[in-house]
């Protein structure tokens, strides 16, 4: 009996384990965006369009917006593309998304404020700020995805239209990146006459972090295998498991 009641505490705690990864995952990746913003070396990709927006509103005097809100804001439009995309087929567990980016942006203001007290204006302190927002960004990132619980609503898109195309998440990770910040540098161009948010650091960001990604789960292999990997209760996959027959079906009635 002893060993029954064990096995079946384990599933909860592995859930619990799995929930804590997550949750610290989205605070680092909160950390890194507002580092990187404090660089003043370019932002992460996903990070350029509400750096841009919220410098916009700030320069306009509309002082109570906070970097936090513009990236809820960018995060909470591509919820609304991946319901667009999947219309039916969206797992309604899957609007636990919005929990996640709002702590996510919560902890990017809080972060802001606490880096204020970093100084800025000098180019050695801007990159050292620039590489260990790329390496907190990285190690976030694989916390997340080791957990595999919720991702942010940004990621999950992607893995949405990984799916639908047919193509390789690297490779749509790639352009998504891309587009996110080709926009970010065309509003930057037209309100502001020059590149704010996307420059050095955006590069980084977008090239090393995979790198940086593959160095911590080798570091952190050996704890992460302790982890459960218990089913959490309740969530399923963003994208469902038989999402490409229900389109087929869909597109066989003309829908």
């Amino acid at each position: 009996m002893g060993d029954g009641g064990t096995d079946a505490r384990r599933p909860g705690k592995g859930v619990f384990a799995r929930v804590v990864l997550m949750v610290v995952g989205v605070l680092l990746v909160g950390m890194a965006v507002a580092l990187s913003k404090h660089a003043l070396t370019g932002t992460t990709p996903i990070s350029v369009i509400p750096a841009v927006v919220y410098d916009l509103l700030r320069d306009n005097g509309v002082a109570t917006v906070t970097l936090g809100m513009c990236s809820f804001a960018m995060n909470a439009a591509c919820l609304v593309v991946e319901l667009v995309l999947l219309r039916r087929r969206f797992p309604v567990a899957q609007l636990l998304q919005v929990p996640v980016v709002l702590l996510m942006s919560a902890s990017v203001d809080m972060w802001m404020l606490l880096f204020e007290a970093i100084p800025n204006d000098v180019y050695p302190v801007q990159l050292l700020c620039t590489a260990v927002s790329v390496a907190v960004l990285a190690l976030g990132v694989y916390l997340q995805t080791t957990a595999d619980v919720l991702m942010t609503p940004g990621d999950a898109l992607v893995s949405v239209i990984t799916r639908l195309t047919g193509r390789t998440y690297h490779k749509v990770k790639v352009a998504f990146d891309v587009v996110l910040v080709a926009t970010g540098a065309v509003l930057s161009l037209l309100f502001f006459a020059e590149l704010r948010d996307v420059r050095e650091g955006t590069v980084l960001a977008a090239v090393g972090t995979g790198m940086v990604v593959a160095f911590w789960a080798r570091v952190l292999a050996p704890v992460m295998r302790r982890v459960p990997k218990d089913p959490v209760p309740g969530i399923p996959a963003v994208v469902p498991e038989d999402l490409d027959r229900s389109l087929d079906e869909n597109d066989d009635r003309g829908m």
